[in-house]
């Protein structure tokens, strides 16, 4: 077995002659595509009529829509571990942004991760964006979890810059001098893009992952508003923010249109999500403007924004592109989580050890098989601050249990009648509160970083 595999949770399969041989030439390139609090309802496919998205509009159009795709829970640290890693919030390693004493906390080596899986196939690994996983000098850091390549932020906190003095690059820095004393000459989402059209360049030849965690449009709102914005009657940040959506639309544009000049289209999966739902600046400062999400309906209608379970704080915009294998103008409504593309990417690349995972495979549900089978899902999110404590939410079918506080009381909504979360049905439905809240505490294990209740 893989010395960084965790635990075994669901096996897929067990391979007894060793490591998994490398794949063919024909294996699909896979590239992710992760906004920073992107709403569900930030883009066109998902009902966006302010903010112009035509490349992710087409990307959707052209692929398939799953209307009920999930993050790994409302904030961006432990989200992002359930990606990684295939488990949920309940198990994965980084379940909140801080550990004990507001600390970060990182992957140690025994972590397995989504770019380890990729790698163990022969795939190139690339890493272009935001990390959160890992600080310096730690096992942590990207180049230790996976990736060959790596460039962007090692820290969430240094990404919400957009023109910072430096950002990292591998295991070292980058200097932009061009940006000292409040310059403005080199925009951080631009400059690791860069890196990440390089990187599919020159593994053009063998199949590769590329992770394009881009901070877009995560606060600070930060980029010269663009002509169509400029003279609506918005905020200031309401304008900057519709650029940054729209500047990531045309990257993803861009992208594809390097895909097809290397000739790569026909053989490349692409996802295209967010890692929670929308924020809310509600008071400005100086290259920080304030930003209400409501004009934008940002959260597609449902209830609430990043850092609440409920839908619009983790439910998110999905589109799933692969020429001739995935059928275009295509949609599901069946309900996938983060922890879900870990088993997925392991039936696509033939990664055939044991692994570890909350998920299921996708890949029948894309191709047209059918959909898979599967329990609940769930998530939890530990609270910053002063404040501390932990919210949770688990859904079994269309039933969704909510609780915001482990001194408050669940909250029941029937998704299916009421996907906007507006009627509390716990004190109708007893049976089914103790039913699912039986099988909420069965979800999760203790973690020494995020206990029960912290």
């Amino acid at each position: 077995m893989h010395p960084k595999l965790l635990p075994l949770l669901a096996v897929l399969a067990v391979s007894p002659n060793g490591p998994s041989p490398a794949p063919p030439r024909s294996a699909p390139n896979v590239i992710f595509i992760l906004a920073d609090d992107l709403g569900y309802g930030d883009v066109g496919f998902t009902g966006q009529r302010l903010i112009k998205t035509p490349n992710l509009d087409a990307l959707a159009r052209e692929g398939m829509r799953c209307t009920q795709a999930y993050a790994g829970t409302s904030v961006c640290a432990p989200s992002r571990s359930a990606l990684m890693t295939g488990r949920h919030t309940g198990h994965t390693y980084v379940r909140g942004n801080f550990g004990p004493n507001q600390t970060r906390v990182s992957f140690p080596d025994s972590i397995f991760t989504m770019a380890e899986l990729f790698k163990a196939r022969g795939y190139a690994t690339g890493l272009f964006g935001k990390w959160g996983l890992g600080a310096k000098n730690t096992a942590g850091t990207p180049n230790r979890q996976g990736f060959d390549v790596f460039a962007g932020y090692l820290d969430q906190a240094h990404a919400h810059e957009y023109y910072p003095e430096k950002a990292d690059l591998n295991e070292t820095e980058v200097l932009f001098p061009e940006n000292r004393g409040g310059k403005k000459g080199t925009y951080s989402a631009d400059w690791y893009f860069g890196q990440l059209l390089d990187f599919v360049k020159k593994n053009r030849d063998r199949p590769f992952f590329a992770y394009f965690a881009t901070t877009l449009p995560h606060a600070k709102y930060q980029l010269a508003i663009r002509p169509e914005y400029a003279g609506q009657a918005w905020s200031e940040g309401q304008k900057i923010y519709a650029s940054m959506v729209t500047h990531l639309d045309e990257q993803v544009g861009e992208l594809r249109r390097l895909l097809r000049q290397q000739g790569l289209d026909n053989n490349t999966l692409l996802v295209f999500t967010s890692d929670n739902g929308p924020g809310w600046q509600p008071h400005g400062e100086p290259g920080n403007p304030a930003f209400d999400p409501a004009l934008f309906n940002s959260s597609g209608g449902l209830r609430g924004i990043k850092r609440d379970l409920y839908e619009g704080g983790m439910r998110e915009p999905m589109a799933v592109y692969w020429k001739n294998r995935i059928r275009a103008g295509s949609q599901t409504d069946f309900p996938l989580a983060f922890w879900d593309f870990m088993p997925t990417f392991a039936e696509l690349t033939g990664y055939d050890r044991s692994l570890a995972t909350d998920g299921v495979s996708l890949l029948p549900l894309w191709l047209g098989k059918g959909q898979p089978r599967r329990e609940y899902l769930y998530w939890e999110f530990h609270l910053e601050g002063a404040k501390q404590g932990m919210k949770q939410a688990l859904r079994r079918g269309d039933w969704k249990l909510v609780r915001n506080d482990p001194e408050r009381p669940f909250e029941l909504y029937d998704l299916r009648h009421d996907p906007n979360e507006t009627t509390d049905l716990a004190p109708r439905f007893p049976e089914k509160v103790r039913e699912l809240t039986a099988l909420m505490a069965k979800a999760r294990t203790e973690s020494a970083f995020w206990p029960t209740g912290r």
